[in-house]
């Protein structure tokens, strides 16, 4: 029998973390044994004390990391695999404003037993408040143009990258790269980024449409804010520039740039140009930049070094 551990991130929202988990202790997994991992980012709210006694009847399956302060949600997500994971088969990631359906963590997982190939598995979900629409999930990503194209097959098939708040992971192709997300790209493209680090290895990633669910978006960081669409642009670049060549770089400045400059000036907005100018220079985040603008709700460009 194969073993998953399932990690969800909790930063001051235990009440959510806490449904979460009674969901996941409902999930069906007969061919499965699944193990939940709470990294706690440090919270200010008392959600470790919080978590741990509403979930009191699932001791024993749910175990807790906790962070004195907030490193940044992809350096807590490799502590955990480097600290837990190794140990599994097969390790998930899961938002803990996911609502999956009870059968789609063991369809995923299967679908890894059956093709050794690979190493990425995508559920489809829906918006939450809109479950006739899809909330990202699996992509083709157009290098050219910097935008991707959503993935709505009916069947399992391949696809470039998952996105968001649900995918699963062969331990053995995290092994190869030697860690999970990247630490510098906080918020957004760490998906995309990893599974293009696991293509050059020989692992695909594989879109699983039988296993489904909703995302409530962005409850924990806020749609459209000044700093996520910073992060947006700036990551997604920083990504695409890593594993592409220097002839997709300069296509893609030619179709981007000048659609993102008069978008800035129409809108006296110039945060998804600078996003995307400091992805393209490779301008490098802080810690203690990115723990700035979480406790401020604010933004300021990250300092150069």
């Amino acid at each position: 029998m194969s073993n998953a551990l399932v990690v969800v991130a909790n930063w001051n929202d235990w009440e959510r973390t806490v449904s979460f988990c009674r969901e996941a202790s409902t999930w069906v997994h007969p061919e499965l044994l699944v193990d939940i991992l709470i990294i706690d980012n440090g919270s200010t709210d008392g959600s470790p004390a919080k978590i741990m006694a509403g979930c009191h009847s699932l001791v024993g399956k749910i175990r807790m990391h906790r962070f004195a302060e907030h490193p940044g949600v992809t350096a807590a997500f490799n502590v955990a695999f480097q600290e837990y994971g190794r140990d599994y088969k097969y390790i998930f990631r899961v938002d803990n404003d996911v609502h999956l359906r009870p059968d789609a963590i063991s369809k995923m997982a299967c679908v890894m037993d059956t093709d050794p190939g690979i190493g990425v598995t995508v559920p489809r979900l829906t918006y939450f408040s809109a479950p006739a629409v899809l909330n990202g999930g699996a992509m083709y990503i157009n290098e050219y143009g910097g935008i991707g194209k959503n993935v709505d097959s009916p069947d399992t098939c391949d696809c470039d990258t998952g996105l968001g708040a649900a995918l699963g992971f062969r331990v053995e192709a995290l092994l190869s790269v030697g860690r999970w997300f990247d630490p510098d790209l906080m918020l957004f493209a760490e998906e995309p980024e990893i599974c293009a680090a696991l293509r050059c290895n020989g692992f695909r990633t594989a879109y699983v449409p039988s296993a489904s669910g909703t995302h409530e978006t962005a409850v924990g960081t806020g749609r459209h804010t000044a700093l996520s669409t910073y992060l947006n642009y700036r990551n997604h670049e920083v990504v695409r520039r890593r594993y592409g060549s220097r002839m997709t770089t300069a296509i893609r400045f030619a179709n981007v740039f000048p659609r993102l400059l008069v978008r800035s000036v129409r809108k006296s907005d110039w945060i998804g140009l600078l996003g995307y100018w400091d992805g393209l220079i490779g301008r490098k985040l802080h810690v203690s930049w990115w723990n700035e603008m979480i406790a401020n709700k604010g933004f300021k460009r990250p300092p150069v070094g």
